[in-house]
């Protein structure tokens, strides 16, 4: 159990980062987190039955009918963990989607390109690619756009 909330916690870590980052948790990821929870206090609840399953029922004879549940639920949790720890080693780097929302930018004054018609033409050039939907890669080294893919 240890092993599969350690998982747990590292994609949750990975999912904060990408939020931060402006992309959006998949659904399933959510799901997948609160079910490891789910199993988490049902391990928890297993625990305090074994240690009352050890007891002695009037003192000669154990508790048979909380054993026999305790192995019922201990049969339930494992078939759990092994699906919850395969559905999360699945995802991989896939738990999250983009957002499309836009983020504020801060403006940042620079010099201005006015009277510089080398800077003028680059500037257009490169916003010409930008536009366009079958250019996927501009690569450049100043002063000129280099490569377009």
């Amino acid at each position: 159990m240890e092993e599969l909330a350690r998982f747990r916690d590292d994609i949750k870590a990975k999912v904060e980062v990408a939020v931060r980052e402006g992309y959006k948790p998949k659904p399933d990821v959510f799901k997948w987190i609160e079910d490891v929870h789910e199993l988490e206090k049902e391990w928890d609840s297993m625990q305090e039955n074994i240690a009352a399953a050890k007891t002695l029922a009037y003192k000669w004879c154990p508790k048979c009918s909380l054993r026999s549940e305790v192995s019922a639920q201990a049969k339930n949790i494992q078939g759990q963990f092994c699906k919850l720890k395969e559905v999360g080693q699945n995802f991989g780097s896939n738990l999250v989607v983009e957002n499309y929302r836009m983020k504020k930018v801060e403006h940042i004054p620079g010099p201005s390109i006015e009277g510089q018609p080398a800077a003028t033409r680059n500037l257009n050039e490169l916003l010409r690619f930008l536009e366009d939907d079958k250019v996927l890669i501009v690569i450049f080294a100043l002063p000129r756009i280099i490569e377009v893919i």
